[in-house]
């Protein structure tokens, strides 16, 4: 595949199973970017919204604010585990934080065709000043490399402001304590 680096790396990603016969699916988004889903669809994402604390869909958060998305699943066909995962990119394409539910302890099991869940991941934004994406990903296990049942890169996008912090370099804000006195040296 040709194109931008970030589109590349995700179709690749979206690839690494291709032995599950999924389908990758490539829209190009209002934003001019493209996003690329894969998967086998036996679990499927139905939809995706980012909150804040106050429970108001949004897609500008201010650093330290509570972030909280929200992924919506459905089941079409019976399976033994599902795991969902998401991870954060910079406007890069590099990532900044993914976790997922086998590492949180929270796999569901034995689910059933037509059922369908919601997830709500809640976090503080302690991102650096910029735009993000957010990808999501059905799964089996710890990775989607034994069944991809639905992966969503740029699901959802967001940008990071800064408000009251002071001023700061970098991909993440730490809340930095200075700490300065004056040593008295004797002559």
């Amino acid at each position: 595949m040709e194109g931008e680096p970030e589109a590349v790396m995700d179709y690749y990603n979206a690839m690494l199973a291709q032995h599950q016969e999924q389908k990758v699916k490539q829209t190009r988004l209002d934003s001019g970017q493209l996003q690329i889903e894969s998967g086998t669809g036996e679990a499927q994402v139905c939809e995706v919204g980012m909150f804040g604390a106050d429970g108001v869909e949004r897609n500008v958060f201010y650093i330290g604010q509570t972030l909280v998305i929200k992924v919506q699943v459905a089941i079409n066909q019976a399976i033994d585990s599902l795991v969902l995962g998401y991870g954060i990119k910079d406007r890069l394409g590099q990532v900044m934080f993914g976790t997922n539910t086998f590492h949180t302890g929270q796999t569901l099991s034995d689910l059933k065709v037509g059922e369908r869940y919601l997830y709500s991941i809640a976090f503080p934004v302690v991102l650096g000043v910029g735009s993000y994406s957010v990808n999501v990903a059905l799964v089996r296990n710890a990775s989607h490399v034994e069944n991809n049942y639905h992966w969503v890169e740029r699901a959802v996008m967001f940008e990071v402001l800064n408000k009251d912090k002071p001023y700061f370099q970098g991909s993440q804000w730490q809340d930095a304590v200075f700490e300065v006195c004056r040593i008295h040296v004797q002559r």
